[in-house]
């Protein structure tokens, strides 16, 4: 068995007995339990019942029923994809944007934007291959400010990029270029608007949006809704 990390919640089983054709799933357990050899989930089926519905067919009539917004939100990342991330330091599903089709059974046609988000600096959590991790005080700083505790962290512009070396024996081996620039000490939690943000800050912001060849549309600078700030 390969030893990959984990967060040890049983992602890893449960998707191995789905792919296996073993597993259970809510509508088994929902059941008839005369079919099972134990009667020791029966309260919490009773429990999950009323949360329970046919997932196809719900977001069949929030489509197709009175006009609504629907917003989907991809847990992880794209390099934790099992199909196009770091494999196999990797999560067990589809986490990139193709997730909404197989997971929630939108139609392809129904999608409409689509937005990455990428922090400031890289996290995650396991092993694998990670060129740009910090094992100093550069990482104990950005896990304490960020609150992160259990990730390893790095700053990794590389990620953004086109194409991203998929054998993990190469990628141990690379070598980092960085490229520095001047930071900041200026407090950007309060900052609303891109004229709030410290030039410097502004700078390193064009140049990420500048090295990927994509428009940086939003800014966050907290952890509440209102910590954004919108350039277009």
């Amino acid at each position: 068995m390969l030893c990959i990390g984990t967060t040890k919640k049983g992602i890893g089983p449960t998707y191995s007995s789905k792919a296996a054709r073993t597993g259970l799933r809510i509508c088994d357990l929902l059941s008839d339990f005369d079919e099972f050899s134990s009667r020791e989930g029966e309260g919490y089926a009773e429990k999950i019942r009323p949360m329970v519905r046919d997932g196809v067919y719900f977001m069949y009539e929030a489509l197709h029923g009175s006009p609504k917004k629907i917003l989907v939100e991809g847990a992880n990342a794209a390099l934790l994809d099992i199909d196009f991330g770091t494999y196999p330091f990797v999560t067990s599903s589809n986490c990139t944007v193709g997730g909404v089709c197989t997971g929630l059974g939108i139609p392809p046609q129904h999608v409409g934007e689509v937005y990455g988000v990428v922090k400031a600096y890289t996290t995650r959590v396991g092993i694998g291959a990670f060129p740009t991790e910090q094992i100093n005080e550069i990482g104990e700083l950005l896990q304490s400010r960020g609150h992160e505790w259990g990730v390893t962290t790095g700053n990794d512009c590389v990620v953004l990029w086109p194409t991203f070396e998929a054998n993990q024996e190469i990628l141990q081996k690379v070598e980092v270029e960085y490229e520095t620039m001047p930071g900041w000490k200026t407090d950007t939690t309060n900052a609303r608007k891109w004229e709030d943000l410290p030039p410097k800050a502004q700078n390193y912001i064009r140049f990420v949006e500048n090295h990927v060849g994509v428009p940086v549309k939003w800014v966050g600078v907290g952890k509440s809704r209102e910590s954004m700030i919108q350039l277009f």
